[in-house]
Order: C-alpha cells, then sequence, then structure tokens
C-alpha cells in the first residue's frame, strides 16, 4: 500500500494544482468527445474512408479493419452509423487505455502525493487524452490499445505458445489497420514477453512479432491497387461521408485513402508545400520541448529509477521515431503524440521489477509538473498540422503573449 507521506508544502500544493487541472482536462475531453460522437460524421472527410478500404481488390495497407467491417456487413460496404460507432468506440477504447496507462505508472509510485503527480502528468499532457479525442477515429487509436494492453497484462502467467500467439495477433491486428504502428507495437510486445520470461531466451518473443513484422514489410513495399482506392472512396461517398476541404496549395486528392496511392517523396512535396519553415520549426519545437517534459516529470517522479543512460536512450530513441514519421507526414502532434505513449510504456515494462525509492517532490519537478499540466490545458485544442500563422497568434495570446 502506498505510504501517506507530505511533501513540502509548496510541492504539495503544487500536486494538487496539477491534479485539477488533469481533471479539467479529463472533463473538457470527454465533453469534446460526446459532441464529436453526436454528429452525423464524427470523424474528418480526411479520416473517415479508411473505414471503406477493403481486400475486394487484393491487399492494401490498412486495409484490415475495413475489411473486417464489411465482412460483419454481410459482404457490402458497411453503412456511415456502423463505421461512426466503429470509430468512436475505438477512441472511447483508447481514451480509457490512456487512463489504464496513467495508473499503472502512478502504481510505479513510492507515496501518494507521488502517484497523484505521476497520474495528473499523464492525463494533462496534450500529447495524450486531448489528442486522441481531437483526433478521433484515427487508426493511431488501436495501436494505442494495443500498446497498453501489452505492457499489462501478466503475461508470465500465460503458457508461453499461448503468450506468443496473442503477441502477434494484437500486434499484426494493429498493423494491419496501419502500417506504421510497427514502430509502437512490435518493441513492446518482443520486450514485454522478453521480460515475462526472462530465462526462457530469445525465441519466443522474437516469433512472437514475426508476423507483424512481415506484414509491416509487405504493407511498406507492395503498391496500393488503384481500383482499392477508388472503390474505398466512391464507397465513402455513397454512404454520406462529405468530400474533404483541400489544403490551401495542396493536392487535390486531400484524404487518408487518397494518399496511400503516392510515393513517400509525392507526399512530402506535396505536403510541405502547404506550410513555410518557421511553422515546422515552431510546431517541432513546441511538441518535442513537450515530449521531453512529460518524460522528464516521470523520471524524476519515479526517483530515477531508471539509469540517466537509459533514460538518455529512451528520450533519444521516442524523439527520433516521432522526427522520422515527421518526414513521412506533417501531423507532427500526432508522431509526437504517438511517441510518448510508446516511451510511457517502455517506463512501465522497464520499472516493473525495480523498487522505486521514496523521495520527496521537488520544487523543480513540482515547477515542471505544473508547467506540463497547465499546457496540456490550454493546448488540448491545437491542430495536428504545422502551426500556421492564425495557430501562432492564437499560442501566443493563450500563453500571455501579444
Amino acid at each position: 500500500m502506498l505510504a501517506a507521506s507530505r511533501p513540502s508544502r509548496g510541492a504539495s500544493v503544487a500536486v494538487v494544482l496539477a491534479g485539477l487541472v488533469a481533471l479539467a482536462v479529463l472533463a473538457a475531453t470527454v465533453v469534446l468527445l460526446a459532441r464529436r460522437a453526436a454528429r452525423p460524421s464524427p470523424m474528418t472527410p480526411y479520416v473517415a474512408p479508411q473505414y471503406w478500404l477493403s481486400y475486394s481488390d487484393g491487399f492494401v495497407r490498412r486495409g484490415l479493419h475495413g475489411a473486417v467491417l464489411r465482412a460483419l456487413a454481410g459482404g457490402e460496404p458497411p453503412t456511415l452509423v456502423l463505421v461512426n460507432l466503429v470509430a468512436v468506440g475505438l477512441t472511447v477504447a483508447a481514451l480509457v487505455a490512456v487512463l489504464v496507462l496513467a495508473v499503472a505508472l502512478a502504481r510505479r509510485a513510492p507515496d501518494r502525493w507521488t502517484a497523484v503527480a505521476l497520474a495528473a502528468a499523464v492525463v494533462a499532457t496534450p500529447l495524450g487524452l486531448s489528442h486522441v479525442a481531437r483526433d478521433l477515429g484515427r487508426p493511431d487509436t488501436l495501436g494505442v490499445v494495443v500498446a497498453v494492453v501489452l505492457v499489462t497484462l501478466p503475461w508470465a502467467r500465460l503458457p508461453s505458445p499461448v503468450a506468443a500467439l496473442a503477441v502477434a495477433l494484437a500486434t499484426s491486428v494493429a498493423i494491419g489497420t496501419e502500417e506504421l504502428l510497427a514502430v509502437l507495437v512490435l518493441p513492446l510486445g518482443w520486450l514485454a514477453l522478453r521480460r515475462a520470461r526472462p530465462g526462457a531466451g530469445w525465441r519466443c518473443p522474437t516469433l512472437a512479432v514475426l508476423p507483424g513484422l512481415a506484414l509491416a514489410a509487405v504493407s511498406a513495399l507492395l503498391p496500393a491497387p488503384p481500383a482499392a482506392l477508388a472503390q474505398a472512396r466512391a464507397d465513402a461517398a455513397a454512404a454520406g461521408v462529405p468530400a474533404p476541404e483541400p489544403l490551401p496549395g495542396g493536392p487535390p486528392d486531400h484524404d487518408a485513402v487518397a494518399r496511400l496511392g503516392h510515393g513517400l517523396l509525392d507526399n512530402v512535396t506535396s505536403y510541405y508545400a502547404t506550410t513555410t519553415a518557421a511553422s515546422v520549426l515552431v510546431t517541432t519545437a513546441l511538441w518535442a520541448a513537450l515530449h521531453v517534459l512529460l518524460l522528464g516529470v516521470v523520471w524524476r517522479l519515479l526517483g530515477r529509477s531508471l539509469s540517466e543512460r537509459t533514460f538518455g536512450w529512451l528520450v533519444a530513441s521516442s524523439a527520433a521515431v516521432a522526427l522520422a514519421l515527421s518526414v513521412a507526414g506533417i501531423d507532427y502532434r500526432r508522431w509526437w503524440a504517438l511517441a510518448a505513449i510508446g516511451a510511457l510504456c517502455l517506463v512501465v515494462l522497464l520499472t516493473r521489477d525495480v523498487v522505486v525509492p521514496a523521495a520527496p517532490v521537488g520544487v523543480g519537478t513540482a515547477v515542471a509538473l505544473v508547467v506540463l499540466a497547465v499546457s496540456g490545458l490550454l493546448l488540448r485544442t491545437m491542430p495536428v498540422l504545422p502551426l500556421q500563422p492564425v495557430h501562432l497568434e492564437r499560442l501566443l495570446q493563450a500563453l500571455g503573449g501579444s
């Protein structure tokens, strides 16, 4: 049971404030999701057509969830009602997964005050709950759910074949929905099995991730059949999905399905033509700073139970993933959010058998926690795309600038 030791007065005020802000973020997130779910089309016209993409014209990456929906609809294109129910359901599941992750980290804390601070950091960050609700229906939501399941289930209690099969199935489903999720779920699946049976060798975890790795490779190498893309867009339009608004100066076929028909270079050049170098730099710096701040706060609250070398590797590797994904697409907040979830899941795995030393919440950590929580409240509705001049102006106003 967690001890009830109380930190200094200033630190306790900071923890209480962060907790209250986290509750405000949670409430605002629930309200936002409820309002979005009540719309006839909760998803953006950019995201929605992915749910009509299937394997009816051959294998296509990101077609798994559409194929499942088509099967549920008796082989016909799914209705808009069914698609919206699934999209909202996955988003709700991802929100619950983030809360489970917050609890899993809080349980590592040596006392109640630190536990509250850890949970507040994870709940309040703009790279968590508020992002998932705002970017409703993305295939990323399934990746968040799978990632948290991989690091919270007691794999050691299952027979090795059953655990390996479950990990292989979970990671493959995530990757079949979105191949980019391989960078999130495969390392977590491998490490979860490896730490569950440290004396069993590398064979079981390696075999478990091979199907997902193969699926990711096939998704990357095989071009998307144009007929499948055209059919998905037509089915989505017939179901009532409105045409997306093109980005100013961007490609006319601006939705997630159409972009699968373009190569990496085409996507990079067409999307980066819609923004400016200043927007790219400011946006990257903003999300990267919040990413590092979040991980730093969690590390300090856990009493530096991870070595400085391990913590440095965690920050560097997760940032490298976010930066690499940012080259392929300009959904910056989205990539940094996935990297943050992955890094926090790794912290859960790496500290599972570690005794966290009892240490009072320091002044520096308390200040960083409050900054993180307040930023989560102020930035909860910021877009995933690079900040435009109007967004930069709003950001300055929110932060008290002119």
